[in-house]
Protein backbone atom coordinates (compact mmCIF):
# COMPACT_ATOMS: atom_id res chain seq x y z
CA UNK A 1 0.00 0.00 0.00
CA UNK A 2 1.36 3.42 -0.97
CA UNK A 3 1.60 6.06 1.70
CA UNK A 4 -0.12 9.36 1.07
CA UNK A 5 1.94 12.49 0.63
CA UNK A 6 1.76 14.83 3.59
CA UNK A 7 2.49 18.46 4.15
CA UNK A 8 5.33 19.46 6.43
CA UNK A 9 3.28 22.10 8.28
CA UNK A 10 -0.17 23.63 8.17
CA UNK A 11 -0.09 27.44 8.13
CA UNK A 12 -2.97 29.90 8.34
CA UNK A 13 -5.06 28.39 11.13
CA UNK A 14 -6.67 31.14 13.20
CA UNK A 15 -9.88 31.97 15.02
CA UNK A 16 -11.50 33.73 12.03
CA UNK A 17 -11.40 37.14 13.68
CA UNK A 18 -9.85 40.44 12.68
CA UNK A 19 -9.99 42.41 9.47
CA UNK A 20 -7.80 42.52 6.36
CA UNK A 21 -4.87 44.29 8.07
CA UNK A 22 -4.74 41.68 10.84
CA UNK A 23 -4.99 38.86 8.32
CA UNK A 24 -2.15 40.41 6.30
CA UNK A 25 0.03 40.43 9.45
CA UNK A 26 -0.83 36.76 10.09
CA UNK A 27 -0.06 35.98 6.45
CA UNK A 28 3.32 37.69 6.76
CA UNK A 29 4.16 35.85 9.98
CA UNK A 30 3.19 32.46 8.51
CA UNK A 31 4.84 32.91 5.12
CA UNK A 32 8.03 34.23 6.70
CA UNK A 33 8.61 30.78 8.26
CA UNK A 34 7.17 28.70 5.40
CA UNK A 35 9.29 25.95 3.89
CA UNK A 36 8.88 23.68 0.87
CA UNK A 37 6.01 21.31 1.50
CA UNK A 38 4.07 23.59 3.85
CA UNK A 39 0.37 24.14 3.27
CA UNK A 40 -1.27 27.54 3.72
CA UNK A 41 -4.93 27.09 4.55
CA UNK A 42 -7.20 29.92 3.53
CA UNK A 43 -10.68 30.28 2.12
CA UNK A 44 -10.90 33.79 0.68
CA UNK A 45 -14.19 34.99 -0.69
CA UNK A 46 -15.93 38.12 -1.82
CA UNK A 47 -18.29 39.72 0.67
CA UNK A 48 -21.41 37.55 0.82
CA UNK A 49 -24.90 38.76 -0.01
CA UNK A 50 -26.19 36.29 2.57
CA UNK A 51 -23.54 36.29 5.29
CA UNK A 52 -22.82 33.17 7.28
CA UNK A 53 -20.60 32.64 10.31
CA UNK A 54 -17.40 32.78 8.20
CA UNK A 55 -18.36 35.44 5.66
CA UNK A 56 -16.47 38.27 7.38
CA UNK A 57 -13.32 36.14 7.73
CA UNK A 58 -13.51 35.05 4.07
CA UNK A 59 -13.87 38.68 2.95
CA UNK A 60 -10.92 39.76 5.15
CA UNK A 61 -8.77 36.97 3.69
CA UNK A 62 -9.76 37.97 0.16
CA UNK A 63 -8.98 41.65 0.73
CA UNK A 64 -5.64 40.79 2.36
CA UNK A 65 -4.58 38.35 -0.38
CA UNK A 66 -5.71 40.73 -3.14
CA UNK A 67 -3.74 43.64 -1.68
CA UNK A 68 -0.55 44.99 -3.23
CA UNK A 69 1.17 44.36 0.11
CA UNK A 70 0.44 40.62 -0.09
CA UNK A 71 1.74 40.53 -3.66
CA UNK A 72 4.97 42.21 -2.61
CA UNK A 73 5.30 39.88 0.38
CA UNK A 74 4.80 36.73 -1.68
CA UNK A 75 7.14 37.91 -4.43
CA UNK A 76 9.76 39.12 -1.95
CA UNK A 77 9.83 35.73 -0.24
CA UNK A 78 10.12 33.95 -3.60
CA UNK A 79 6.94 31.97 -2.99
CA UNK A 80 4.27 30.75 -5.36
CA UNK A 81 0.74 30.21 -4.08
CA UNK A 82 -1.40 27.66 -5.91
CA UNK A 83 -4.90 26.29 -5.35
CA UNK A 84 -4.90 22.85 -3.73
CA UNK A 85 -6.79 21.39 -6.73
CA UNK A 86 -3.81 22.23 -8.96
CA UNK A 87 -1.30 20.73 -6.56
CA UNK A 88 -3.33 17.53 -6.25
CA UNK A 89 -3.76 17.30 -10.02
CA UNK A 90 0.01 17.65 -10.49
CA UNK A 91 0.69 14.97 -7.88
CA UNK A 92 -1.74 12.65 -9.62
CA UNK A 93 0.04 13.25 -12.93
CA UNK A 94 -2.98 14.98 -14.40
CA UNK A 95 -1.27 18.21 -15.42
CA UNK A 96 -3.95 18.85 -18.03
CA UNK A 97 -6.80 18.62 -15.49
CA UNK A 98 -9.57 21.14 -15.86
CA UNK A 99 -10.46 23.41 -12.93
CA UNK A 100 -13.12 21.06 -11.59
CA UNK A 101 -11.16 17.84 -12.00
CA UNK A 102 -9.18 17.72 -8.79
CA UNK A 103 -11.79 19.55 -6.76
CA UNK A 104 -14.80 17.32 -7.29
CA UNK A 105 -13.85 14.45 -9.57
CA UNK A 106 -15.78 15.72 -12.58
CA UNK A 107 -14.10 15.53 -15.95
CA UNK A 108 -13.47 18.75 -17.82
CA UNK A 109 -15.75 17.53 -20.65
CA UNK A 110 -18.64 17.41 -18.16
CA UNK A 111 -19.21 13.67 -18.40
CA UNK A 112 -18.06 12.77 -14.88
CA UNK A 113 -16.13 9.56 -14.23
Amino acid sequence: MRSAARNRSLLGVYGCSGGPARHLRRLHDGLAVARAGDLLMCHPGLPAHRPDALAAARAAEYLALASPEAGRLIEGLGLRLRPMRCILADQAGRRDAGPADAADGARSDGTGR
